[in-house]
């Protein structure tokens, strides 16, 4: 529960939405988190991490770098504070995973059945399936692909189900599939909330930076103190030339067990804001192979939601986009054609001029929509 309260904190968090050149992916993903449309996230600011964080990635898996600036209130000895940081995040989109939230589930079991049946439509090899501690696993005899349909536990309001396809690794299905699932899916009455491929992300949370006297200051920390002179010399040359308005400071000491310890604190400027100075340090880890010294304090494997493709304004048809078909659905729901049902997910999606009832006004609001008018 206290993941989930941070979660709703990290929405106070407000920065406009950039992308920066050069995003580090080791694949083409299927969407663009960073967006308005990536839920909890769509206030993040994409970094260009220059392959600082491909070791956390694994196997080459595409992952983003993103940053947030955050506020909030805090009591601390009977009185509010008033706090700003910065959130490093990594994020790891599930590329080959569709995630659906089953709705008002009285019976798992029929309801599982319900979904495996429309599933197999799809992937006829898949014959079987094996229930073991919440698990519904599928597989073909002849596999061209391996599907785990998932009762995710961790979710505690409602049953949260995921299917992944294993044999596709980090390649994202065909869009289409995913839509006609979904369709599949919502004409049954079984799902809330659909997350297409890449649209649900485990992520790895960083400390390596703090923000002090106006400028952030990054950490490193030598591993042979042989090596110090060099090193120093190294990224106060590539400062010098390349950003000048950062400089290096060099503490040195004892532990108390008398170990001597060396630290670098680099300084970025009081002009610089975080993704900026941020900048800085991934140039340099491209330049010199340098990094600070990272902290991942949170790692969360319970997937973050991105966009639910079932909330889309004007998809009456629930295919996952708005065309003129969903015009025509609508046309001839308003005109009380009894072969033409709209289903409870796109009723709501054709509300579109602020009111609760579904009229011309509403069509026609759906058809500047699809002209791109207004």
């Amino acid at each position: 529960m206290k993941k989930r309260k941070y979660f709703a904190a990290l929405t106070a968090c407000a920065v406009s939405a950039v992308m920066l050149p050069g995003l580090h992916a080791s694949a083409v993903l299927p969407r663009a988190w960073g967006v308005a449309s990536a839920g909890e996230y769509a206030d993040m600011t994409l970094l260009d991490d220059r392959g600082i964080f491909s070791w956390l990635s694994g196997n080459g898996r595409p992952y983003l770098t993103g940053t947030a600036h955050c506020t909030g209130d805090f009591e601390q000895d009977g009185q509010t504070v008033h706090r700003e940081w910065d959130e490093l995040t990594v994020l790891y989109p599930r590329i080959n995973t569709l995630t659906f939230t089953l709705e008002g589930v009285t019976d798992e079991d029929a309801a599982v059945e319900q979904v495996l049946a429309i599933v197999r439509n799809y992937y006829p090899d898949v014959e079987d399936d094996v229930r073991n501690s919440g698990e519904y696993r599928l597989w073909s005899a002849e596999p061209k692909h391996e599907a785990h349909l998932t009762k995710d536990e961790r979710y505690e309001e409602t049953p949260c189900m995921t299917l992944a396809l294993t044999d596709l690794d980090e390649t994202a299905g065909s869009a289409e599939t995913a839509g006609h699932i979904m369709h599949d899916l919502a004409a049954a009455g079984l799902i809330s909330a659909f997350y297409s491929w890449g649209e649900t992300a485990n992520y790895d949370r960083a400390e390596g930076f703090m923000f002090r006297d106006g400028e952030y200051l990054f950490e490193y920390t030598p591993e042979d103190l042989s090596e110090d002179a060099d090193r120093a010399a190294e990224i106060t040359a590539y400062l010098e030339k390349n950003a000048a308005d950062c400089t290096l400071e060099i503490r040195t000491g004892a532990l108390d067990d008398d170990t001597p310890y060396v630290h670098y604190l680099l300084h970025c400027g009081t002009d610089r804001d975080f993704p900026a100075a941020f900048g800085v340090v991934a140039e340099l880890y491209e330049a010199t192979g340098i990094m600070p010294a990272w902290l991942f304090y949170d790692s969360v494997m319970t997937p973050v939601p991105g966009r639910n493709l079932l909330v889309q304004k004007g998809d009456l048809n629930i295919d996952g986009s708005v065309s003129i078909a969903d015009a025509i659905l609508m046309a001839r729901y308003l005109a009380e054609d009894s072969e033409a049902p709209v289903m409870p997910a796109g009723r709501q999606n054709a509300e579109l001029d602020g009111d609760t009832l579904l009229t011309a006004a509403d069509l026609s609001e759906l058809m500047r929509l699809i002209a791109g008018i207004g």
